[in-house]
């Protein structure tokens, strides 16, 4: 249990699972449960939007960072192999919200820069319904497609100053001195004869001008 605090306000420990509100008769602290995520009751406060608001923000960040705790174990990586992958990642981001754009300016070539920004529904007046506020403003696809874009520069520039190019030069060199030891193996085990022994190299340059063909 945390320990009280002494209230400037009232010279008084308090219980910090309590609304931190005062009572307007004594002057001491608030004797009910805060509502969830907030530090007071309905009573004080608890029922107004904004503090609602905030109190849902601050359980939901609550949870995640549970959830990190829970899930987020540390993974030992090569910081080169993690930026390539960043790279990609975001390479495939920039894809789908590209895709999202080209949707949009097919369906209406304006709703990229005009649009609904915000919608309210009118209740304490005779004429209810719903008030819209619209303004030219990127739409949201486009900005996150923008931002996507700043992104894979950068990290694309991050992987490329720390060497990922010449990180990969390194997997296809050892690929391909496993592959000659794998293959080297399984010709020793096919107990060949000279003549087909000779023909090897051939084949190995025909298999390799196919591969190089096919990319």
């Amino acid at each position: 249990m945390a320990d009280p605090m002494t209230c400037p306000k009232c010279g008084q420990p308090h219980d910090p699972k309590r609304c931190k509100a005062h009572r307007k008769t004594d002057g001491i602290q608030c004797g009910c449960h805060p509502i969830q995520g907030g530090d007071v009751c309905n009573k004080h406060g608890g029922s107004a939007g904004q503090v609602r608001k905030a109190a849902t923000r601050r359980v939901v960040e609550k949870r995640a960072l549970a959830e990190l705790a829970a899930f987020g174990v540390p993974i030992e990586v090569d910081p080169r192999d993690a930026a390539l992958q960043e790279v990609w990642r975001s390479a495939g981001r920039v894809a789908y919200y590209e895709q999202r754009v080209k949707e949009i300016e097919a369906a209406d070539r304006d709703a990229l820069v005009w649009g609904v920004t915000e919608e309210a529904e009118i209740r304490a007046s005779e004429f209810g319904g719903t008030n819209t506020k619209r303004e030219a403003k990127p739409n949201i696809w486009l900005e996150l497609e923008f931002r996507e874009r700043k992104h894979f520069r950068d990290a694309y520039k991050t992987a490329h100053d720390m060497g990922v190019e010449d990180r990969q030069n390194d997997l296809a060199e050892l690929f391909g001195k496993q592959m000659f030891a794998l293959m080297s193996a399984a010709f020793d085990a096919l107990q060949l004869t000279p003549e087909q022994q000779a023909l090897i190299p051939a084949a190995m340059s025909l298999t390799v001008s196919h591969l190089s063909v096919g990319k």
